[in-house]
């Protein structure tokens, strides 16, 4: 009513808008760069447990995207993601020779990934929310003692060249109509079957924290801090 009090605080609801976060992903140079989740149960891809990977990434090389899996030695190995030479495929495999190529990578250009595994059916991998492949592949019995890597391979010289943000662990089989939910909307770190997420919102420091409460923070080795992240 045109008063000093409410000119005042006119005023200041003007100048002072409320804080905003920005959002952030992480950089890999392909030379030396990872992240290392530590050896949790969580990230085993077994035969007897469902699970659910997703992640956003924008790849610039041939490379492992994700692995829990000892270079040479597939008996102590349970999965790695990778973008393979001469332009792709990607690929999952456990810790045999049988793998699932699926899709096309476009490099330096974002694109959500997201692989569903469930006991006794195909392992069915998403790109963009759709269904772009799906076959059986051989999953060890056992948990591996290898850490979750993001970005390279256990005993090996292979890093990856890419951007990485939004990457959820589920122990579940997420359908297709929760992944695309989740694409969109980012869960909140308490849902049922959340065992595993990182936002890479932090921008700074060396810690990837896990927002789903189970502790499961990574080490990021090298690997810097952008704000280029998905659309």
């Amino acid at each position: 009513d045109g008063t000093v009090s409410d000119m005042g605080a006119y005023y200041y609801d003007q100048s002072t808008p409320p804080p905003t976060s920005v959002n952030h992903s992480l950089s890999f140079d392909g030379v030396d760069d990872y992240a290392d989740f530590g050896v949790s149960n969580y990230f085993a891809i077994t035969q007897s447990n469902s699970a659910t990977i997703m992640m956003w990434v924008k790849p610039n090389s041939n490379g492992f995207l994700l692995s829990k899996y000892e270079n040479l030695n597939a008996g102590n190995s349970n999965f790695f993601i990778s973008v393979q030479p001469s332009g792709g495929p990607f690929r999952v495999t456990g810790n045999g020779t049988n793998v699932l190529d699926f899709g096309m990578p476009v490099m330096d250009s974002w694109q959500h990934i997201a692989l569903v595994f469930d006991p006794g059916e195909p392992v069915q991998a998403f790109i963009d929310g759709l269904l772009v492949g799906s076959g059986n592949i051989n999953l060890s019995p056992t948990a591996s003692n290898r850490p979750l890597l993001m970005g390279h391979l256990a005993l090996s010289d292979d890093y990856l060249n890419a951007h990485f943000d939004e990457v959820l662990f589920w122990n579940t089989a997420l359908t297709q109509t929760e992944i695309q939910s989740n694409m969109s909307t980012p869960p909140t770190g308490s849902e049922t079957g959340l065992v595993g997420y990182w936002n890479f919102n932090e921008g700074s420091g060396s810690t990837l924290t896990d927002l789903s409460g189970n502790g499961n923070n990574g080490t990021i080795n090298g690997a810097t801090w952008s704000t280029d992240v998905p659309p």
